[in-house]
This record gives structure tokens, sequence and C-alpha cells, in this order.
């Protein structure tokens, strides 16, 4: 029964949209806060409406407890990371080009000049670009945002650092999701492709006549 279900990609926007309309889907979620896995998608949401994806421990007590500390590692992980930023903040500059009409990704009528997007990226030395590099890999075409500041030395350190410090925090989160990992379930049905991993929108939610100090 669970793989014949059908699973709807979301690339294709033919999935149903009304609100409260509930399907499988080709994409797999995670959520960022214990880690599991949902392709069960539920049109709704507020403010706004679109795709939905809860994660199945999002009304568990420890799930709350647990995204609270990872949000306050996050806080200050971005505090030290703009900290290491401050001294250079008269060398970056943005290279955002913007063409009225342009489609989402465009490049010039030759097929030579830069490749760029209607929406910019922000690295995380701050610059902002809409410069974007087109690569295959696996037989997918990645697009990679490309900051003005790439060829910098004092980029490339600086890029480096944030590399250390993020692994160190990846590192810490998993050591405090150990010893949950019992509790974490997935929530997959048929199929769906993990490479297409997207990252689960709701990620907190009450559970009905449950007391919870975080709710």
């Amino acid at each position: 029964m669970s793989n014949k279900i059908k699973l709807y990609d979301l690339r294709n926007r033919d999935y149903p949209n009304k609100r409260g309309d509930v399907f499988r889907s080709l994409q797999v979620f995670e959520c960022y806060v214990c880690g599991a896995l949902s392709n069960e998608v539920v049109m709704g949401g507020w403010p706004g409406y679109g795709v939905r994806v809860i994660c199945p421990q999002s009304s568990e007590c420890w799930h709350h407890a647990l995204e609270d500390k990872i949000n306050a590692m996050d806080e200050s992980l971005d505090k030290k990371m703009k900290d290491m930023v401050l001294p250079f903040l008269a060398e970056i500059k943005d290279d955002y080009v913007f063409e009225k009409g342009a489609t989402e990704v465009y490049m010039s009528k030759d097929g030579a000049g830069d490749i760029r997007t209607k929406i910019p990226y922000r690295c995380r030395c701050g610059a902002l670009t809409n410069r974007v590099d087109i690569k295959e890999r696996r037989g997918k075409e990645i697009m990679t945002p490309i900051c003005p500041q790439v060829a910098r030395e004092w980029h490339r350190r600086l890029m480096k650092k944030f590399s250390a410090i993020i692994k160190k925090m990846d590192g810490a989160v998993k050591s405090i999701r150990k010893p949950l990992q019992e509790k974490i379930k997935n929530n997959l049905i048929g199929d769906p492709d993990t490479n297409l991993k997207k990252s689960i929108t709701n990620v907190r939610s009450r559970k009905m006549h449950q007391e919870c100090p975080h709710l």
C-alpha cells in the first residue's frame, strides 16, 4: 500500500492546493531540531498559505526544550560570526546587478557574461550578490553564489574560521540529540528522494490536552 501511494514532485506545482489538503511529496523534509524526516505535506499555515511540513515530534515537550537549546546556540554562533566580520566591514562591497524584466536566471545574449539571479544571496561575510556559477553534480545542475570577495585572502581565512565553528556547532547539536535518539521517529511513506532534502517548516506545535512549560 505505502509503496503505491502517489508522491507529488513539488517542483511541478501539480499537487493538491486547497487549505487543509494532505499529501505525500517526492521531496524529503528534515527537522533542524531533532533530525527527523517526513514527506507528509499539509497545505495551510498562518500567516500566509502554502506547503507546510510538521515534524513528527513537534508536539513533544523534550522537542521544545531541544529547540530552545539549539536556538540559543544559533544566536551565540551568529554573534561570534558578526564579531569576526567587523574588522573587514570597509572592504566588503556588494555585487548585485538587476536587469528589469529579467527571468529568474539570465545571462548575456552571447552567453559569455555573468549568470545572475533575480533574488540576491548574502555571503557569510555580509556581501550581497546575485552572480552565480552553475555546475553539474551527479547529473544535476547546482547553482552556487559567487561572493565578490571570494578571491581575497582575508575572505578565505574568514570562511575557514566560519567552517570550523559551524562544524563545532554541528557536533554540539548531535551530542545533545544523542540521548533522545530512541524518541526520534521518521514519517516517510512511499519511496521519496532523499537527495531532494529540504528543511521542515513547522518544528513546534501543540498536542491537545497536554500541558507543556514551553507552550
